[in-house]
């Protein structure tokens, strides 16, 4: 039976990666998206939902000195592996384990948050209600999330995989980007009341 804490913990205990999804190509595009909204929407602080090894992010946090990044992550070994071994960054760079499905008490809101390819391991209808919440509750200016698109419904998954699919609520713009080379999952660019129309522009 695949339980998400579980299963993460053994596969960062035995040496392995976050996935392909946080490395080559498909990493490099998902940083320059990062890279324009931080500028765009003058963001200083960074939450990351399922951090994971950090392969997306720390290079970002090793090019400035002005942010504030918190990685929250379910897995307590690589949680462990970060505050044990900090990564290379000239900004600020802080790491929780916490479960998001069960609520982030952080004692803080940031100006963007980012949860890239979690979703999609989330085993249970009410898991994904409740990390959408957090997901949702945590940014003031802009939010980043990445799923899988209606290509992968019904098609053969991983045990550790799952089709979800991301809510908008009232009160919130998004605009939608293909991931370039992987036709199957797309990132929502997400904010309470900016214009979004040149993003996919902007960010090719």
């Amino acid at each position: 039976m695949y339980i998400e804490e579980n299963y993460w913990s053994e596969r960062y205990s035995g040496g392995r990666s976050s996935g392909c999804g946080s490395e080559g190509i498909e990493a490099e595009w998902k940083r320059e998206v990062i890279r324009f909204l931080i500028e765009t929407h003058g963001v200083r602080s960074i939450l990351d939902i399922g951090c994971g090894d950090g392969q997306l992010m720390f290079p970002i946090l090793a090019e400035r000195d002005d942010l504030d990044y918190m990685g929250v992550d379910i897995a307590q070994p690589i949680i462990e592996q970060h505050t044990s071994q900090p990564p290379p960054t000239k900004s600020s760079a802080r790491f929780k384990c916490m479960d998001a499905c069960e609520g982030l008490k952080l004692g803080q809101s940031f100006d963007m948050v980012i949860m890239m390819d979690v979703l999609f391991h989330v085993r249970n209808d009410f898991r994904h209600h409740q990390i959408m919440e957090a997901f949702y509750t945590s940014f003031n200016r802009v939010g980043l999330i990445s799923y899988w698109n209606e290509k992968m419904k019904g098609a053969d998954q991983a045990n550790h995989c799952f089709h979800r699919e991301i809510y908008v609520p009232d009160g919130f713009r998004f605009a939608t980007l293909g991931v370039p080379n992987v036709d199957v999952k797309e990132v929502a660019v997400i904010t309470h009341d900016l214009e979004l129309s040149t993003i996919g522009e902007d960010c090719d």
